[in-house]
């Protein structure tokens, strides 16, 4: 047993009427699952990320968006499925915005990173860094004044220079539905596929994780609300 910790500070800024952004910065502390370590040890695992994104304002609903960020993940012993960590990541996007509220965006990111302490081993075809390239579309529908359709679809591309045996393309994505009939009523509904770089074995060079949600919500009073 190990209890966690997550702490995030985040700074909006302006510039005249066109520009903003955010500036920000993340620190946690985990426990590797229990399933995914297979009982042999406790690991704990720190995380810090920072982020710096800019929007900016073309004309009618387009916007641009840029963004650089860089991140750290630490864990207490060697885990070879996950490894320690750095990766700095640099984006660009445009945005549209209907009168609606409705948006849709297409983002393209690249990342390099190293694995901290990890050397390149052949044999068990670990690699010491690796880069990662991201295309991203993003919509939000405001379909009716009760309801909201959110999709994404990622395509990750992962390479590594020395062992592209662990080289992988798949891709992510989310489809999400938000219904508030009344003013107390709610439901939220979300079907998602994570992709992430996994390396148990020399079989195995990334894993996906499938989750469904069903989130009901009820505004028993004004200060009261009840959530399943």
């Amino acid at each position: 047993d190990r209890d966690t910790f997550n702490l995030r500070a985040q700074w909006d800024w302006r510039l005249g009427s066109r520009i903003s952004g955010t500036l920000s910065a993340e620190r946690s502390e985990g426990v590797i699952e229990f399933e995914d370590t297979a009982g042999v040890q406790q690991i704990v695992t720190k995380t810090a990320n920072r982020n710096f994104s800019v929007d900016g304002w073309l004309a009618g609903g387009w916007h641009l968006l840029a963004g650089f960020s860089d991140s750290e993940r630490e864990n207490s012993a060697a885990f070879a499925a996950s490894p320690s960590n750095t990766q700095t990541n640099a984006e660009i996007g445009v945005s549209y915005v209907a009168r609606s509220g409705s948006t849709a965006t297409f983002t393209s990111r690249s990342s390099r990173g190293s694995n901290t302490g990890q050397a390149v081993d052949l044999v068990t075809f670990l690699d010491s860094g690796f880069t990662v390239r991201e295309n991203e579309l993003k919509a939000t529908w405001l379909a009716s004044a009760a309801s909201t359709l959110n999709a994404r679809l990622t395509l990750i591309e992962r390479r590594h220079e020395h062992v592209p045996q662990r080289d992988f393309s798949r891709y992510a994505g989310e489809l999400g539905y938000a219904w508030k009939p009344t003013g107390k009523l709610g439901l939220n509904a979300a079907a998602r596929r994570n992709v992430a770089p996994w390396t148990a074995d020399t079989g195995a060079s990334f894993r996906i994780d499938d989750t469904l949600s069903i989130a009901p919500s009820w505004e028993v009073a004004s200060h009261t609300t009840l959530r399943m």
